[in-house]
């Protein structure tokens, strides 16, 4: 089965990972920089949009964005 060249767009990415004991949605934006756009519960659908752009610059950067995030859920 293909994807719909729709649902694959080159612009923004999806991720289901453990964060702060709650399974979460990470959309990231890769365009020109990597940047977290929101992550959302995967089970109350809840979200959480960093306060600002910010750019990760590292794996680190984004495991501590997504973090942060997280506790705000």
């Amino acid at each position: 089965m293909s994807i719909p060249s729709w649902l694959e767009n080159n612009k923004v990415r999806f991720f289901v990972v453990q964060a702060a004991s709650k399974e979460v949605i990470v959309c990231i934006n890769e365009v020109t920089s990597t940047k977290v756009v929101f992550i959302e519960d995967v089970h109350t659908g809840k979200r959480a949009f960093p306060d600002k752009e910010k750019i990760v610059t590292t794996n680190g950067d984004i495991t501590h964005l997504v973090m942060e995030l997280a506790e705000q859920l």
